[in-house]
């Protein structure tokens, strides 16, 4: 299988969220690798969530299974994922990402093909400004019936005129990097949008441009390791 890039930032080993804290000890080691494999095994996409069972887990990370469950566990209440059955959402996994709007789109459709509604919830909640086109109207994705509340624009009336609703959808529309770094926590030590710059300096020699990260503009080529 070809491997895959995966964003992983040295914050992740000394992380705030592995302190002792709320009755949990502070985390030992294999269970910061153990999170650290969760967010770059293969089954990983970039909305952070996807399926593995704890014994495919345990398999994959070669470690028994009850202590893979005994780290979810732990892991989920530190903040750092989502558990529902075989569902798991790496929270703040696609802020890492770079804010290329076919990746983006790709990451909705993975939300939207989620069938855990808790998991949906929780990316919702975790990108709330990240929308996409439904028919006529424009919606807040992963919004399961029961759990968010949805978030729909008026379709515009036929008097206004083409150009303003242009307006308004341009104004109102957050761009992909606000949306996708509205994360509001310090996800392995990456600050945001300073975050996502000080990665692009490691790997090209310097902060992409807007549209450089959003695909339109083609990105110069990785420095040599």
């Amino acid at each position: 299988m070809p491997a895959r890039y995966h964003p992983l930032y040295d914050g992740l080993w000394d992380d705030d969220c592995f302190d002792a804290r709320g009755g949990l000890p502070t985390a030992e080691f294999e269970e910061r690798a153990f999170f650290a494999f969760l967010c770059s095994n293969h089954r990983l996409r970039p909305s952070g969530i996807y399926r593995a069972t704890d014994e495919q887990l345990a398999l994959d990370a070669t470690l028994p299974v009850k202590r893979v469950k005994r780290y979810l566990v732990t892991l989920e209440q530190r903040g750092r994922i989502v558990r529902d059955g075989a569902w798991i959402f790496v929270r703040g996994y696609l802020g890492r990402q770079p804010h290329h709007a076919n990746l983006v789109n790709a990451a909705l459709e993975q939300v939207e093909r989620c069938s855990s509604e808790a998991i949906q919830a929780a990316f919702a909640e975790k990108y709330p400004l990240l929308r996409r086109p439904s028919g006529n109207h424009r919606r807040t994705v992963a919004q399961p019936s029961s759990n968010v509340r949805a978030t729909y624009k008026r379709k515009p009336s036929s008097e206004q005129s083409s150009t303003e609703q242009s307006n308004t959808d341009q104004s109102s529309r957050p761009t992909l990097a606000l949306a996708i770094s509205n994360d509001g926590n310090q996800d392995q030590g990456n600050h945001g949008h300073q975050g996502i710059e000080d990665e692009e300096r490691r790997i090209y020699g310097r902060p992409l441009s807007h549209l450089e990260r959003i695909g339109r503009h083609q990105r110069p080529e990785p420095r040599p390791a």
